[in-house]
């Protein structure tokens, strides 16, 4: 039985009537028919002993424990308070400090190359990139040589992902004429989302969001160097929220879209880069006539491994959301022109997910999905835990004019770091 099915007030009654006919807390729990530790932690909680038992009437006792009860409550109300204005001046000065790191970052700027030939081919080459989980600390002696992972590794894949990105897309037979990077959250590890989840961190999460700013920055200005457009789309994750509880927080309240607008302002007088980052937990966008919807995921609940229905039915719920949307707004707009109908559009084609660490990808009648693998791979708290054991990769695609998306490759990165 658990303890909130006991009337703790007539518990104590019962128990002072035969206290006196037992030499300890042990054998008086046995003989009122109530788990020991049960009953020894009840004792603790209201403030009782033994001896309060033996010497206390049913009357005193029952006063006292009701007593006793609002002095916790009390207690535990104060208690609360006191952490939430804790919490709210820590939120506050990190704030204030990334802030003020953002307007120092002052890159030197260069100009873009021209549009590469072939223009009749060209496509739009496409980077999902998200579950970095900079600062996880994960040690070679608990998940094998395979998942070893800290801050260095995390840097070092995060880096060859971008270069890599680069290469595969230049070298390819037609021409790129925009890049574009889907940022799907989790960029940082934090090291509150749970309780005790300081000891799987090696890096605090204010030096984690500017050591990622940092290198997204120095990323995406490479980028610019090899494309003639850059466009990047950022959604928030979970591990990035500020609060251990996501009813606490809305999608902005985290570490995430704080890295996300220090690296818009970094690279605000870049002229062919082009940030969405919006206050939301998805986003929309079109890549040339298509339509594409990306979300984190931590909202889609896993059944019997990955979640391919709840998966499904989440874009499915979105679909019917935007299918609305999109009657009013060609309603209202009254479009006369397949320009202007087309912008009208925005039921998706392509739903793009993190969270779920797995690289994976499936199709329903209209729409496809993309799920996006992870940095570490594997972590000491989901190899032991959840079972989530992955190779660590990101994903990149190509997006064509008439086909959509064409190719889908994996940047493989357990070799790296």
């Amino acid at each position: 039985m658990s303890d909130s099915q006991y009337n703790w007030d007539e518990v104590w009654t019962d128990a002072a009537k035969i206290a006196h006919e037992c030499s300890s807390k042990s054998e008086l729990a046995k003989a009122m028919g109530i788990p020991r530790k049960t009953f020894v932690e009840a004792m603790k909680r209201y403030g009782l002993t033994i001896t309060d038992l033996r010497l206390g009437s049913p009357t005193n006792l029952s006063e006292q424990s009701t007593l006793e009860k609002l002095r916790l409550q009390r207690q535990s109300l104060k208690k609360d308070l006191d952490t939430l204005q804790q919490e709210l001046g820590r939120r506050e000065w990190w704030r204030e400090i990334l802030l003020e790191v953002a307007s120092t970052i002052t890159p030197d700027y260069i100009a873009p190359p021209p549009l590469m030939p072939k223009p009749e081919r060209s496509q739009t080459a496409k980077l999902m990139l998200s579950d970095v989980h900079l600062g996880q600390l994960t040690l070679s002696e608990q998940v094998g040589l395979f998942g070893e992972y800290n801050k260095d590794i995390a840097m070092a894949r995060f880096r060859h992902t971008f270069t890599t990105f680069a290469s595969i897309a230049k070298h390819q037979p037609f021409a790129i004429e925009e890049a574009i990077v889907v940022l799907l959250g989790d960029l940082v590890e934090h090291s509150h989302l749970r309780p005790g989840h300081e000891g799987f961190v090696d890096l605090n999460v204010v030096k984690q969001s500017l050591m990622i700013s940092t290198s997204g920055v120095a990323g995406i200005r490479m980028l610019a160097g090899v494309f003639p457009k850059v466009r990047v789309v950022c959604v928030t994750g979970n591990h990035g929220r500020t609060a251990s509880d996501p009813r606490l927080c809305d999608p902005t309240d985290n570490f995430d879209y704080l890295a996300y607008k220090v690296m818009e302002m970094a690279l605000v007088d870049q002229p062919n880069v082009e940030f969405i980052i919006p206050e939301s937990w998805y986003a929309n966008y079109k890549v040339y006539s298509y339509n594409f919807f990306a979300m984190h995921g931590e909202n889609i609940r896993s059944y019997v491994g990955f979640p391919w229905y709840g998966a499904t039915r989440a874009a499915r719920q979105y679909v019917a959301m935007f299918r609305l949307a999109q009657k009013r707004k060609i309603r209202d707009t009254n479009p006369q022109t397949r320009e202007e109908f087309d912008a009208c559009m925005i039921v998706p084609d392509y739903a793009l997910l993190g969270h779920f660490h797995s690289d994976t990808t499936w199709e329903s009648p209209d729409i496809e999905h993309f799920v996006n693998g992870s940095m570490p791979g594997v972590s000491s708290y989901g190899a032991r835990r959840v079972m989530v054991i992955n190779k660590p990769r990101q994903r990149m695609m190509f997006v064509h004019p008439k086909y959509g998306v064409t190719m889908r490759l994996p940047i493989d990165l357990d070799e790296v770091g």
